[in-house]
């Protein structure tokens, strides 16, 4: 990666041992997203780092301090290969930036894979159905009781 002192400091974590400091390790981020394809939740409850590709790449990654950024900026990404050959990914805006909007349906596989193993599938389904259709209701408790778990829900 490449960014400022700030980048390096916040987001060069290899010392993951729970769901925040993956979150904020970018060798971390990166490796799960490597060897999945993905950066989801179940990438990070239960943590991967027993995996020795993930625990691979994570060695490999660095961040390198040599980059100016702005408030609203973020670091790049050069992934160089084992025969040379770099790949540079720059992205302006985060997915779900106004500039970037995630789009319905993963915004909805989204809310399903956050919402579905604390409320149940039903339950998380008639939320996101709750909210979008948000303007057109009458009841805001309604859609305040779909969240709130009952005692035996707690865990």
């Amino acid at each position: 990666m490449h960014g400022n002192a700030q980048t390096k400091l916040q987001f060069e974590r290899t010392d993951v041992r729970n769901l925040l400091e993956a979150q904020f390790s970018a060798p971390y981020c990166l490796a799960v997203a490597a060897t999945s394809g993905r950066a989801t939740l179940d990438q990070f409850e239960p943590l991967r780092t027993g995996d020795a590709e993930v625990r691979r790449l994570m060695a490999v990654t660095s961040i390198r301090t040599d980059r100016v950024l702005g408030r609203r900026d973020y670091p790049s990404l050069e992934v160089t290969f084992k025969d040379g050959r770099s790949d540079y990914l720059d992205i302006p805006f985060a997915k779900g930036a106004p500039e970037a909007p995630i789009p319905d349906d993963e915004l909805v596989a989204k809310a399903m894979s956050l919402l579905g193993p604390v409320l149940g599938t039903g339950r998380a389904e008639r939320v996101v159905d709750a909210v979008w259709t948000l303007e057109q209701c009458t009841d805001f408790a309604q859609v305040t009781r779909l969240l709130a778990l009952d005692a035996e829900d707690v865990r």
